[in-house]
């Protein structure tokens, strides 16, 4: 949000003005779609995306306080959902992967007063607020190669959480322990696992194609769990 100008529309202009002017914008936004969907007689869900803010101020990268307010816009209305802003698994950005740090379980990822890099998204202190939500919405990163790599952000080789095969694997089961019924995939991924023009370095019919073929059948059959 830094830099983008909204926060000379901040009054006062700091971490706390830029928030406040985030979170009515959002507020604002949602009871106008709300009263179109009421006026309209339309059956359209609410969704709305946290994630962890950036503030105005230096060496504050970011606040865990962000997503839990974001979170809880949608959830004032009926028929509402929310989905982070995507898991990470590597290390480039701050916080280091958000699968070792979540399925590590460390004292610090579950408390809201702990440390605000263990998530890229808050994703730990964030999903207990919404778990009355009609949808939620899992979300990798968008910038990822098929089973991780040393490139890019789903990277199972930087975070120690597994084999570059296993990538899928973990999101999938990350998120449906976590309760979500709705995944979102980047292209990539969604081109190893259906064979269509693959990137590298999946190709048809290797190893990594057949680990993320499973994956999903998996996720699809209920194998992995999720909870409604």
């Amino acid at each position: 949000m830094a830099a983008t100008g909204l926060e000379f529309l901040a009054s006062p202009q700091s971490d706390l003005g830029l928030k406040n002017a985030m979170l009515g914008g959002i507020t604002s936004y949602f009871t106008y779609a709300n009263s179109i969907r009421q006026q309209l007689g339309l059956n359209f869900a609410l969704v709305g995306r946290f994630s962890m803010g950036v503030g105005l101020t230096n060496g504050t990268s970011t606040d865990p306080t962000w997503s839990i307010a974001e979170a809880a816009i949608p959830a004032q209305f009926v028929n509402f959902g929310v989905g982070e802003n995507g898991l990470k698994n590597g290390q480039a950005a701050a916080g280091g992967s958000d699968m070792l740090n979540i399925v590590g379980a460390s004292s610090t990822c579950v408390n809201a007063a702990n440390s605000p890099n263990c998530t890229s998204n808050n994703f730990s202190n964030t999903l207990p607020t919404v778990h009355n939500a009609t949808y939620i919405i899992g979300q990798e990163s968008n910038v990822s190669d098929p089973a991780g790599g040393t490139v890019h952000i789903l990277d199972a080789s930087l975070s120690g959480t597994g084999v570059q095969a296993d990538t899928l694997w973990q999101f999938f089961y990350l998120v449906g322990a976590a309760g979500f019924n709705v995944v979102e995939l980047a292209p990539r991924e969604a081109q190893c696992f259906g064979n269509i023009t693959p990137v590298l370095p999946c190709a048809s019919g290797n190893a990594i194609q057949f680990a993320y073929q499973a994956a999903a059948i998996a996720w699809a059959r209920g194998f992995i769990p999720i909870k409604h």
